[in-house]
């Protein structure tokens, strides 16, 4: 295998530093040594850290990897890596192991392999190629709920069909067969600052994931749900948490938004919040290793239909602009309605008035076409009454005005909680996809 590597770069100087450091984020922060102008494939077989490969020689592409941190500490990119990333991948920091060599600390990730569903033993005679730090032994990262106990998934399977009979029951279980496994995961390099004020409200906090070393790195802005009338940044110990620890694993900066709640803050102040809470992110985030000039918004549900407002209702957005680099719309509110079936209708008459009248003005897909930057839209196979719908009607709506369709995700198996539960638990459909989405917002 090392003989199809590329050979090394001449010598360093005997100025230089004597070892580098290489963290394997994607194989639970593993942390290795390595002499200067090592190959960053090489150093993987050698301390099992993890990259997937095949030939090593560039011709597969199978060591595809991102540089979260120093990718200024990699020498000059190849021909052959070329052939399997385009511009906008190497502008957003991949690069091929088998083709890179480090001149100083780099932390690396990658999207791990899907697990197999055999019994049979491992063909690979290198223990590298698994992820076992990070994805529990039984998940297999492409399908729904296999980070759970067969019982718990048997459980969460079964909630889909008849999720909207008792939603709030069944988001209970889906947190309650959460919580074990996220609590296991993880929190070596990984810094968290709680509770810091954007406003003078109680509620006007947010907190702030990030990762020893990162600089300049892309931030998301996070908005949680709750029928406008209640919710909180952190539903439980560890739901929210598990979104935005899964982003800082990734190299990426996550802030965990608080706002103030109907009726004491009705329409628009979800989305003015929100707007406060990016300009304090955009003020402040340099310090906690995050790039002002890459944020992407993303809301669940009725932080959806606020963050959605705060990018593109013009009784909203700010006149000297949004500040986003991107957004990303799950399982949202994006269209008012006080329909029969809709279990909220009352708390949705709470914040946007009783006055119908408004309700098209107010809703965020009236507004899709004058959306100018980048959208990810994603929902899950059983909702909360409408809302797949409407996210399927935003996106249509984008689709027309650019001509163009956004990037949109319907997740199967999951429902209107495990949507983001499931973050940071081994399972990857969404995340992977989000993860390159904020690197590269397209």
């Amino acid at each position: 295998m090392d003989a199809n590597l590329p050979a090394g770069p001449a010598p360093i100087a005997a100025t230089a530093l004597a070892t580098i450091t290489v963290t394997f984020v994607s194989n639970g922060g593993k942390t290795v040594s390595a002499p200067p102008d090592s190959n960053l494939l090489r150093v993987s077989l050698r301390e099992k850290g993890g990259i997937p490969f095949k030939c090593g020689g560039g011709i597969c592409g199978t060591c595809r990897c991102h540089i979260d941190v120093g990718i200024d500490n990699t020498d000059a990119v190849k021909d052959k890596e070329r052939k399997h990333l385009s511009e906008a991948d190497l502008a957003a920091g991949y690069r091929m192991a088998c083709q890179t060599f480090l001149r100083g600390d780099v932390s690396v990730s990658w999207q791990p392999r899907p697990s197999t569903t055999s019994k049979a033993a491992p063909t690979s005679a290198d223990p590298s190629m698994t992820n076992a730090s990070t994805t529990p032994a039984s998940a297999n990262p492409d399908q729904a709920f296999s980070a759970l106990s067969p019982a718990d998934r048997a459980r969460m399977l079964a909630l889909g069909p008849v999720w909207a009979r008792d939603i709030g029951g069944n988001r209970d279980q889906v947190l309650k067969a959460y919580m074990p496994i996220l609590a296991a995961t993880p929190r070596e390099g990984l810094t968290v600052a709680r509770d810091l004020a954007y406003g003078n409200h109680a509620r006007q906090r947010l907190d702030v994931y990030s990762r020893t070393g990162l600089k300049d790195a892309p931030v998301v802005v996070f908005i949680h749900g709750g029928a406008f009338v209640r919710g909180d940044k952190d539903s439980n110990p560890e739901v929210y948490a598990n979104f935005l620890r899964y982003f800082s694993r990734h190299g990426i900066v996550g802030v965990n938004v608080e706002y103030r709640l109907a009726p004491e803050s009705v329409y628009p102040g979800g989305a003015e919040d929100v707007g406060a809470a990016v300009a304090w992110v955009r003020a402040n985030i340099a310090a906690h290793g995050g790039d002002p000039s890459r944020i992407v918004l993303i809301g669940h549900s009725a932080g959806g239909s606020h963050a959605g407002a705060y990018a593109c209702d013009p009784a909203v957005v700010p006149r000297a602009g949004h500040g986003l680099a991107g957004l990303v719309l799950i399982s949202s509110r994006l269209r008012v309605d006080v329909l029969p079936g809709n279990p909220n209708a009352g708390a949705v008459r709470i914040y946007y008035g009783e006055n119908e009248a408004h309700y098209e003005e107010r809703s965020v897909v009236t507004h899709a076409a004058r959306l100018d930057i980048p959208v990810f839209l994603a929902a899950a196979e059983f909702e909360n009454p409408y809302l797949d719908a409407y996210t399927a009607e935003f996106a249509a709506r984008v689709a027309m005005a650019r001509g163009k369709m956004p990037r949109f995700l319907h997740l199967r198996g999951h429902n209107h909680a495990s949507i983001v539960a499931h973050f940071d638990s081994g399972e990857e459909m969404l995340g992977r996809e989000l993860v390159e989405f904020v690197r590269n917002p397209r």
